[in-house]
């Protein structure tokens, strides 16, 4: 009887450690919600930061790629398009695809280029361009000009009568023209760049020319700058700031 009775007391004492009061299990959960509380953001920001240096590491080699590219062109940089065929963009131009060490994928029609259109790899993607994380209709992944685009003003927008590109050496201020930014279109416009009419309106919407603001809660863009340095840009700046765009001097044309 007294090993029956010993037993059980031991069996009690144990089931007693391991019971809770609701006090107890309320504080419990409390404290859980508060570490997690502070731990969630933190992992948020911590993400999102790495996102933001996968677009500006990307951006750094494409404007590496630029300056490269211009050093075994007479000085000419990457022109945005050919005879500005919208399958002759950037994006499968050979050289500039070969010093990105991607092979080349220049095609010449439409029906060519949307039977495989020049991807590049899914790490250049920017993390917070939405559509570039998403298959197109063809289930194909890599489309970089759902994430960046070319500086399209440097050639006045549309091609001027005559207008063989422009040479880097002639830019005066190359730390402040733009070449790449973030983008959700081939083709980068100033009169697309005010967020408060295209951007903050449309979002990452298919088919879309708006400017994307992606970075500091949706105030700044990343951007790569002919210089080959990549920068954070505030909106405002975008907008507003000409020689960001443009500098005409820079313009070769045909005799």
């Amino acid at each position: 009887m007294a090993l029956v009775r010993s037993r059980r007391q031991n069996a009690d004492a144990a089931a007693t450690r391991f019971d809770f009061t609701l006090l107890e299990l309320l504080i419990t959960g409390a404290i859980v919600a508060l570490l997690a509380g502070m731990v969630l953001p933190a992992l948020n920001r911590a993400r999102d930061q790495a996102r933001e240096i996968t677009c500006a590491g990307s951006l750094k080699q494409l404007s590496a790629a630029h300056v490269q590219y211009a050093q075994a062109s007479d000085d000419f940089t990457v022109p945005p398009a050919v005879k500005w065929e919208w399958w002759k963009y950037w994006p499968g131009n050979p050289l500039f695809r070969s010093l990105l060490g991607l092979e080349s994928a220049f095609y010449q029609s439409r029906a060519e280029y949307e039977a495989s259109y020049p991807v590049f790899p899914r790490g250049m993607a920017c993390g917070k361009a939405v559509r570039a994380q998403e298959p197109d209709l063809q289930g194909r992944r890599g489309n970089i000009t759902y994430s960046y685009g070319i500086n399209a003003e440097q050639a006045g927008g549309e091609v001027p009568s005559g207008y063989a590109g422009f040479k880097l050496s002639r830019i005066k201020a190359p730390s402040g023209l733009m070449a790449y930014a973030d983008g959700l279109n081939a083709r980068l416009s100033k009169g697309f760049a005010d967020p408060r009419g295209n951007y903050w309106k449309t979002g990452e919407a298919a088919g879309s020319f708006a400017i994307p603001y992606r970075h500091r809660s949706r105030t700044a863009l990343n951007a790569a700058f002919q210089d080959g340095h990549v920068a954070e840009t505030r909106w405002e700046q975008v907008r507003d700031n000409d020689i960001f765009w443009v500098d005409k001097r820079a313009f070769v044309f045909r005799d």
